[in-house]
C-alpha cells in the first residue's frame, strides 16, 4: 500500500514496489537532466539508505516518475526516514523538496 499526504509524507508497506510520480513546481525540467530520490534515516546522515535515479522525466508535464522494485524496497527496515529529490542538469543541482518523511510500515504477509 502506498499513501502520500498533503505534506508529501510517503507511507509504504515494507517490501512493496514504489511507483510514484511527482509534480515539480517552481522550475522547468529538461528531459536531459537527472532526478534522484534519496532516503536517509536522519537528514544529517552522510550515507543514504537508498538512492535511486528517477525512471522518467516528463519535461512537457513537469513530472518525474520514480520506480523502485520490491527487492530494493525490502532492504529498508520498518521505520521512519527522510527523503528528498534532487535535479541535476548542466553541472548544476536543485533540490526539489525540503526533507519530508518516508515511512515504511509493517505488514502481516511474508511475500
Amino acid at each position: 500500500m502506498l499513501e502520500v499526504d498533503e505534506n508529501l509524507v510517503i507511507s509504504i508497506s515494507q517490501g512493496d514496489l514504489l511507483d510514484i510520480t511527482f509534480n515539480v513546481n517552481g522550475i522547468e525540467l529538461d528531459a536531459g537532466g537527472e532526478v534522484y530520490l534519496t532516503v536517509k534515516e536522519n537528514w544529517k546522515d552522510e550515507a543514504p539508505c537508498l538512492m535511486k535515479q528517477c525512471s522518467r522525466i516528463d519535461a512537457d508535464a513537469n513530472k518525474v516518475r520514480v520506480i523502485i522494485p520490491s527487492a530494493e524496497m525490502k532492504k529498508l527496515k520498518v521505520g521512519k526516514y527522510f527523503y528528498d529529490l534532487v535535479y541535476k542538469v548542466g553541472g548544476n543541482k536543485r533540490t526539489l523538496n525540503y526533507p519530508a518523511r518516508f515511512i515504511v510500515r509493517e505488514v502481516v504477509n511474508d511475500e
